[in-house]
């Protein structure tokens, strides 16, 4: 397959189908399947890797137009690489060359992450202009098997529960590791933690703690 370095943050561009114009000062009659190269240099990954998989559809030179898509300002001598059908791909090593370069490709190498665009595909009505109307939402609708309401709420109740129990236990940890020796005064911080905690973090009632009915060993681990 045909290949072309490109340096980053540009090449990564292309992959997300940012820049869809690529720019060199010379022209190529190449036409069809074209990998996109992360060059080396800078080292921006994923760098010296193949990141996509364009279709070169033209190559003219750069108009003023052209400056949206390429993401840089028309320069003298410059001819606009128009890309199409752009597709991401996994990430795999390539040894990188100057101008076009053929890179051998083992069956599956390629993996693509974006899948390919359908067939007269109009690459300028991705963008909805400023006066097109919002498409309607359309209502959910109910997924086979999809949990009851009521126990949804139930798992959202235990979660908050989970998440209480390990914010005092965080608590109780700083307590301790800051108690510098004064215990007494890590004991007083620590019966308040869980007088004001909304749990009853060690299942009993939060007087017992404070009447020495339960000396049960608290694990923070």
């Amino acid at each position: 397959m045909k290949a072309l370095s490109v340096k980053q943050p540009w090449a990564n561009r292309i992959a997300s189908g940012e820049k869809t114009i690529e720019t060199r000062v010379w022209q190529t009659d190449h036409r069809g399947q074209l990998l996109i190269v992360s060059s080396q240099v800078p080292a921006t990954a994923p760098a010296g890797c193949a990141v996509a998989v364009a279709e070169v559809v033209d190559c003219r030179p750069m108009v003023t137009a052209d400056e949206p898509a390429a993401g840089c300002e028309c320069y003298g001598g410059a001819y606009a690489w128009v890309l199409a059908n752009v597709r991401a791909i996994k990430p795999f090593p390539v040894r990188g060359f100057q101008r076009l370069y053929e890179v051998d490709l083992a069956p599956g190498q390629i993996e693509y992450i974006t899948p390919p665009q359908p067939k007269g595909f109009d690459v300028s009505k991705k963008k909805p202009g400023k006066d097109a109307k919002p498409e309607a939402k359309k209502e959910a609708e109910p997924v086979a098997g999809s949990l009851p309401g009521e126990m949804l709420e139930r798992i959202r109740s235990a979660e908050a529960v989970v998440a209480e129990r390990e914010k005092v236990v965080a608590d109780l940890k700083d307590t301790l590791k800051n108690a510098k020796g004064d215990y007494e005064e890590a004991v007083r911080h620590l019966r308040q933690i869980i007088r004001d905690s909304s749990l009853p973090l060690l299942d009993r009632k939060p007087d017992a703690v404070d009447a020495g009915e339960d000396r049960r060993h608290v694990s923070l681990n």
